[in-house]
């Protein structure tokens, strides 16, 4: 195994025992400034539920008044809901999902809830989805966004120390170059028996093979540090990119593809459905994988980028688990870090931004999205907006 690479652990700048300071005077609470942060109480920490970051939906219905409390008086008596209102709440919005000519009556409820789950998770806002037609809320597909703790400069080392002993992780790396890009605190979401959790834990993304002209694989490793073991690891495998996208002559030899020093977290996971109109769909994602490009003429819904801006490109596979084939519009979303929306995918079609790929019942079919590349990007998103048996308009 080849030494290792430390290309700045981004909390380590990012959350100084400076910044723990100014957040200790101005506020007045405990924000995890010690190696023991595990063992806070939750006494010690306001909660922060985050302010829910929605993505735009065109051509939806308008929700009146009535609907709208309507829906907050479902979402507040679902007894999966409730659990996670017992220490007080607010209600953010009512979001229409359902387009203006459909009956189904599809919206999402978004609730800042004061629940903690420390020590890791100071804050929890819930998506509920609700169908008004039905009068049904459905609290077991809950979307979690959750404000995570910050990461003290020794447990991130500490967690750093424990994935680089795990057996898996090095067979993954082998004799390889490697890039420790960040380490904090980080969730996945889970689905058992109908219904949807989260699991928080330190992190560390690790980038193997760095090198863009090199088959490589972007792994999370999560690790339990008060039993010091990683728990679990979701890898993303990365293809190369072939000289004649990563420098294109067209482009001005002065221009460089931004590194991937700074990958986006990308969402859903391999693994994982997609949600559709707030319900879990059929739709499984099997694989993706993002990569730094320049954008070429056929990747660009004019004006929203030019030839040869930098971009980012997001390939995969889904599965049709349906009976039936259909065309599976797709979109995505980029949010930075303060949950804000700051791009999106920008296809040329059917729609300005969208791609519909053909997928037969119970087959897989193949992706590709494009985003213009931005340095503030935190996280992208990948929709499912339509499930047709016609071709998109």
């Amino acid at each position: 195994m080849k030494k290792k690479q430390i290309h700045g652990l981004g909390l380590v700048e990012a959350v100084s025992l400076a910044l723990v300071i100014v957040l200790i005077g101005a506020v007045s609470y405990l924000v995890f400034i010690s190696d023991e942060a595990f063992k806070s109480s939750p006494q010690e920490v306001e909660a922060q539920p985050p302010m829910p970051a929605i993505p735009p939906y065109s051509d939806v219905q308008t929700l009146t008044e009535e609907e709208k409390s309507e829906a907050i008086e479902l979402v507040i008596n679902d007894p999966e809901v409730k659990k996670w209102l017992d220490e007080g709440y607010e209600i953010y919005g009512v979001i229409s999902l359902s387009a203006e000519n459909e009956s189904g009556g599809m919206c999402m409820v978004y609730v800042l809830t004061q629940k903690q789950k420390l020590p890791w998770v100071l804050g929890i806002t819930l998506g509920v989805p609700v169908e008004l037609v039905k009068k049904e809320s459905h609290g077991g597909c809950i979307n979690f966004e959750l404000e995570l703790a910050p990461l003290t400069e020794g447990q991130e080392e500490e967690v750093v120390r424990i994935a680089l002993t795990n057996p898996k992780v090095l067979e993954m790396i082998g004799d390889k170059e490697y890039v420790i890009q960040e380490v904090r605190v980080d969730y996945w979401e889970s689905s058992s028996e109908g219904k949807c959790s989260f699991h928080a834990y330190p992190a560390v993304s690790i980038n193997i093979n760095p090198d863009p002209n090199l088959t490589g694989i972007f792994a999370i490793v999560y690790v339990d540090l008060e039993n010091g073991e990683v728990i679990k690891i979701f890898t993303n495998p990365r293809k190369s990119l072939p000289t004649s996208d990563w420098q294109s002559t067209k482009i001005e030899s002065t221009k460089e593809v931004p590194t991937m020093t700074d990958i986006p977290h990308l969402t859903p996971q391999p693994g994982e459905y997609f949600t559709y109109r707030g319900n879990k769909s059929q739709i499984l994602l099997n694989d993706s994988c993002l990569k730094y490009c320049y954008l070429e003429p056929n990747d660009i819904c004019p004006p929203e980028a030019n030839e040869g801006d930098p971009g980012i490109v997001i390939t995969g596979t889904i599965k049709n688990e349906y009976d039936r084939d259909y065309y599976i519009c797709m979109s995505a979303y980029a949010f930075n870090s303060e949950g804000e929306q700051i791009g999106h995918s920008i296809d040329q079609g059917p729609v300005c931004g969208i791609v519909a790929p053909y997928v037969k019942s119970g087959q897989s079919g193949d992706f590709e999205l494009h985003l213009k590349y931005s340095e503030d990007i935190e996280r992208i998103e990948h929709f499912v907006g339509c499930i047709s048996d016609i071709p998109p308009p």
